[in-house]
């Protein structure tokens, strides 16, 4: 990878707050379902997509409805409320159930998958998966390893602390991860190569500004 800054989760924050009014969730839908279908080797086998409670698992609903337009098979399982999701991740959820996509509360038996999208915590979790995330964490893993397909993070492979690098209990090992707005030091530093595998960034759109230092 080229030399890029490297941004903290506060700095983004700030980032994203000034440019709220743009339809960054949709963006990083877009880019991340460009990927995966470049990815998707295998057309024949379903996607399993995982959203998790917040604003990553937003991200995921937008990869889900457009890859539905694309006429993946998918298997979408959201273990949350969709009451209690943030407002634009909510409106994520609503557009990907609108368009006719469904959500299961557990991963269902299959045979093999043909790709595992994980979205499910990103760059905002600070303490250790725990419950039924820990659960579906470890499972991506696993069902990674057995089927041998690519496991795509969102923005920060889940339990990976995007600015340390260090696992915070169970983690996401991803084969691919495209991370938003900017690169991170967890990205690249400490466990982050071993947990991130290839990674994109997805600019997003938004102009560097020298105003907000890395």
């Amino acid at each position: 990878m080229d030399s890029l800054a490297l941004y903290l989760n506060a700095t983004l924050r700030q980032i994203e707050q000034a440019h709220g009014e743009a339809p960054l969730m949709q963006r990083a839908g877009q880019a991340a379902a460009d990927w995966a279908c470049e990815l998707a080797s295998d057309r024949n086998q379903p996607v399993l997509i995982l959203a998790g409670p917040g604003n990553n698992g937003g991200d995921a609903f937008e990869v889900a409805r457009l890859l539905r337009e694309r006429f993946f098979d998918l298997r979408v399982v959201f273990a949350g409320d969709p009451l209690a999701l943030p407002p634009d991740a909510a409106a994520a959820f609503e557009r990907f159930i609108t368009s006719g996509g469904a959500t299961l509360p557990a991963i269902p038996d299959e045979s093999r998958w043909g790709m595992i999208v994980d979205g499910l915590f990103g760059i905002g979790l600070r303490r250790p998966p725990e419950g039924i995330h820990a659960e579906l964490i470890t499972a991506a893993n696993r069902l990674a390893d057995r089927d041998d397909c690519p496991l795509l993070a969102l923005d920060c492979p889940s339990g990976l602390n995007a600015d340390t690098g260090m696992p915070q209990g169970p983690s996401i090992r991803a084969s691919h991860t495209i991370t938003f707005i900017a690169a991170k030091p967890g990205l690249l530093t400490a466990d982050g190569p071993d947990h991130c595998g290839e990674v994109r960034v997805a600019g997003l759109d938004i102009p560097f500004s020298p105003e907000l230092p890395p």
